[in-house]
């Protein structure tokens, strides 16, 4: 027995032809769609000109020794289908197409045939994402014949290249949270402060080291007053080393932490705390710049990603870099500074559907009817 791809011009057309070459033994194993195209995997006797029927007084146990081989023979073709339908389609990477001066072109079969990728293609392009992100998203996406298919290929990909989302371990003594100016790690250690402070009978404190500015420090100390959260300003590592010290080990400590200072106090903190009880986060706005997370990503090992301005619509570009370039893991995120909204728990799913989101709209708004691209795209999201 021999086991044929057959390019077919349909399946109507495909089975007529098939029973055309090689007669009323053989059997249609498989019919794929790949690329626009439609191919049959049959299996017949090895001489096409052979079309007898074999006699019905054939001997059974031949039949059933020759049967079990062409199993064997059938199961290694369909395990092989993927690959000769991938090589039938390099074959064709090329095609010829007339241009208006009547000269000779070269195109790419992908580009002639699949939209749907090339549309994507185009609207990552034009995306304010970096090189490493750009690379990812072509890279996950194959040839979707679908929007459905495509959005499927989108989240699958992305998944399988970032970290899984972690809870923050509320037991641990010490949580250190910093990030870039304005990114809202102020209000986030209030926030996980007083919901430490409502859920457990250890003494919680938030300890600010960096902000010089008296301004921000009297707002700090009348919003932990409100809330019943003491206040510890410290002005240098030599305080903190010493209030780190001296802290009851049932106690909690939040620390506020200038980025400024990440490098040089994280190493110290650690190695006060020799029983690991220390957390570090990353705090990272939903509109932060990529090229700004870069620095700070590499400043240290971080245990989570904190995500700030959830109510915002904006895709959260800057999480995804982190995930995927750095691996560092979401936790937690706050919608707001408002000391009344809680924090809520930030899943990969979350990610993934904002940029699914973003595919869609601008796929059907901008690129599919024709309407403004690159520039309008870009700047959305700044």
């Amino acid at each position: 027995m021999r086991i044929e791809l057959i390019k077919s011009n349909g399946l109507f057309n495909g089975v007529k032809d098939i029973s055309d070459r090689f007669g009323p033994s053989a059997l249609i194993l498989k019919n794929v769609k790949s690329s626009g195209q439609e191919f049959l995997l049959v299996a017949h006797d090895n001489s096409t000109n052979d079309i007898t029927l074999r006699s019905s007084n054939h001997n059974r146990e031949d039949l059933i020794e020759n049967s079990q081989k062409e199993v064997e023979v059938i199961k290694d073709a369909l395990e092989k289908l993927p690959m000769k339908i991938n090589s039938s389609a390099r074959r064709k990477h090329f095609v010829q197409s007339k241009t208006d001066n009547e000269s000779t072109s070269q195109k790419s079969h992908s580009d002639t045939t699949n939209v749907i990728k090339n549309n994507f293609q185009r609207l990552v392009n034009a995306a304010p994402i970096s090189a490493h992100l750009r690379e990812l998203l072509n890279h996950i996406v194959d040839e979707p014949e679908s929007q459905a298919e495509l959005m499927a290929e989108l989240r699958c990909g992305i998944m399988k290249n970032i970290p899984n989302s972690i809870d923050i371990k509320f037991d641990r003594k010490t949580h250190v949270l910093t990030g870039g100016h304005g990114a809202g790690k102020t209000s986030v250690a209030l926030k996980i402060a007083a919901q430490l402070d409502s859920a457990c009978q250890n003494k919680v404190s938030i300890v600010s080291f960096g902000s010089n500015d008296s301004t921000s420090t009297a707002k700090l100390r009348a919003s932990g007053e409100k809330l019943g959260i003491p206040i510890i300003v410290v002005k240098d590592t030599s305080e903190l080393t010493k209030i780190l010290y001296l802290k009851n080990p049932d106690d909690i400590y939040i620390i506020d932490l200038e980025i400024e200072l990440a490098k040089e106090t994280l190493p110290l903190i650690r190695s006060i705390d020799s029983q690991s009880q220390v957390q570090v986060h990353l705090v990272v706005p939903t509109d932060a710049s990529i090229e700004s997370l870069w620095g700070v990503c590499k400043l240290d090992k971080w245990e989570s990603i904190i995500l700030t301005r959830l109510d915002l619509t904006l895709t959260p570009w800057a999480a995804l870099e982190a995930l995927s370039r750095f691996r560092v893991p979401l936790s937690i995120g706050s919608a707001s500074k408002d000391l009344n909204s809680g924090l809520v728990k930030v899943e990969n799913s979350n990610i993934i559907k904002s940029v699914e989101d973003y595919v869609v709209r601008r796929i059907d708004s901008e690129i599919v009817q024709g309407k403004s691209k690159g520039g309008t795209i870009a700047s959305a999201l700044h």
